[in-house]
C-alpha cells in the first residue's frame, strides 16, 4: 500500500511539474544552480585555507592572538525572483556591533617578488546583523467617513539578529619595519543565537508596502557568506594594534522558502533573496609569537 501511495504521489508531482510554465521551471532551475555554485565556492575556499595553513606550518612564521571589536552598518536586500516585492532595495542601515577573538598566522615566504607575503586569519565573533525598513505615508480611509482620507505614517521597523560567527580568511600582507598592511578574503559560518525585533507594524496601515521579517519557525539559524577586509597593524613593546575595515555578505540567505509548504505547484511568496550585508571597522589588540625578521 505504501509503495503504491508513493508511486501515486510521484506521478502527481510529475503532472504538476509538466503543467508549470517553462519560464517558471527555468527560474527554479537557475535558483538551484545558484545555490550549488555557492556551495562549490565555499568548498574551494576551505581547501585554500587548509593549503595556506599547511604551507605556513612548514615555513618561518609569526602568529598573533588577541581580541577585537568594533561597529558596522548592517542592511538587507530582500526580493523575490518571481513575485513583485514592494520594499526598499536595499533596506536602510542600522548600526550594530561586534567583538571576539582573532588568530593570525603569517608566512615569511614571498608570494611575489615585491615583498607580498601570505597568511591565514581565523576567529570567533559575536556579531549583530540587521536592517531598518521605512514605510511610505499612506492614505487611509476613515471608517466613519467623518474625517475623510487621513495620512498615517508608520514608525520605521528595526530588526537586529545576533550571531556567533566563525570566519576563515586568507591574507596577503606587505611592508617592512614596525607597520604592515594587509588585505583578506575568505568565508564565514554563522549560528543565530538571538534576535531583537521591533513590534510588527499594523498590516492595515501598510498600504502598498510589503513587510517581511525574521520568523523563528520558518527561517534559517545557520548561514554562511563571504568577507573582505583591508587594514594595517603595528608592533609596539606592549603588543600589536590593528585597524581593519571590512565588508561581508551572506550567501545562504535568511528566509526559509520553497515549494514543499506551498498550497499549489508554484513557489511560496516568501522572498527567495534575503541577503544580509555589513560594512564596518574593527580595532584589535594582539600578542605576537615568533620572529618578524624582514
Amino acid at each position: 500500500m505504501c509503495f503504491m501511495a508513493n508511486l501515486s504521489l510521484l506521478g502527481f508531482c510529475a503532472v504538476i511539474r509538466s503543467k508549470m510554465p517553462i519560464s517558471l521551471r527555468l527560474r527554479i532551475r537557475r535558483m538551484r544552480e545558484k545555490r550549488k555554485t555557492h556551495e562549490r565556492v565555499v568548498r574551494w575556499l576551505l581547501i585554500g585555507a587548509l593549503l595556506l595553513t599547511i604551507q605556513g606550518a612548514s615555513a618561518q612564521s609569526r602568529s598573533y592572538i588577541g581580541v577585537r571589536g568594533g561597529a558596522q552598518g548592517s542592511t538587507a536586500f530582500i526580493n523575490h525572483t518571481l513575485f513583485p516585492v514592494n520594499v526598499p532595495q536595499p533596506m536602510s542601515l542600522v548600526v550594530t556591533q561586534h567583538y571576539g577573538v582573532v588568530f593570525k598566522h603569517f608566512n615569511f615566504r614571498r608570494v611575489t617578488g615585491r615583498g607580498v607575503h601570505a597568511g591565514l586569519q581565523v576567529g570567533v565573533n559575536y556579531i549583530q546583523r540587521g536592517w531598518k525598513q521605512a514605510f511610505n505615508s499612506q492614505l487611509i480611509d476613515d471608517p466613519t467617513d467623518t474625517l475623510g482620507p487621513v495620512v498615517s505614517q508608520l514608525e520605521p521597523y528595526t530588526a537586529r539578529l545576533n550571531y556567533l560567527e566563525f570566519p576563515v580568511e586568507g591574507i596577503l600582507y606587505w611592508g617592512k619595519g614596525q607597520t604592515k598592511f594587509f588585505g583578506t578574503l575568505g568565508i564565514y559560518y554563522e549560528r543565530l543565537i538571538g534576535s531583537d525585533l521591533d513590534e510588527r507594524p499594523d498590516e492595515e496601515l501598510l498600504g502598498r508596502d510589503d513587510f517581511f521579517t525574521y520568523e523563528p519557525d520558518r527561517d534559517r539559524e545557520n548561514g554562511y557568506g563571504g568577507r573582505l577586509s583591508l587594514g594595517a597593524f603595528s608592533d609596539f613593546s606592549f603588543g600589536t594594534l590593528q585597524l581593519e575595515v571590512f565588508s561581508s555578505i551572506s550567501f545562504s540567505g535568511l528566509f526559509g522558502f520553497g515549494t514543499r509548504n506551498a498550497p499549489g505547484p508554484g513557489l511560496t511568496p516568501i522572498p527567495d533573496q534575503s541577503v544580509l550585508m555589513s560594512f564596518g571597522v574593527s580595532m584589535a589588540y594582539l600578542l605576537p609569537f615568533g620572529k618578524m625578521d624582514f
